[in-house]
């Protein structure tokens, strides 16, 4: 998805990314296997790049709601990450990231 958002192909990037994040929600979420796995951090950060993703295809294709909605979940993620990683670099950097992207979402 994010690929197809760079090279400007935005609107078959969106279903994409809805599919990516809705499939690690559920994984994450009810897989109760998966919540006790070592990997867990690696996979709730890429929800949270998904998240990423998602927003920024909502917002090139000026889908204002699905955004901000796409923004603050992956905000949660990661300040839910950065409070057991506070100097991790990925999670900060993608929380300041995150942060600035939704103030651009109204």
């Amino acid at each position: 998805a994010e690929l197809l958002s760079d090279v400007g192909r935005t609107k078959e990037a969106l279903p994409i990314a809805k599919q990516a994040t809705a499939a690690l929600e559920i994984l994450l979420g009810e897989d109760k296997e998966v919540s006790s796995r070592p990997e867990r951090k690696s996979w709730q950060m890429q929800l949270a790049l998904a998240y990423g993703v998602l927003g920024n295809a909502a917002q090139s294709l000026k889908e204002t709601k699905l955004a901000t909605a796409s923004f603050t979940s992956g905000l949660a993620i990661w300040e839910k990450l950065s409070l057991t990683n506070p100097s991790d670099p990925i999670i900060t950097q993608g929380l300041t990231w995150t942060k600035g992207r939704l103030g651009k979402a109204d």
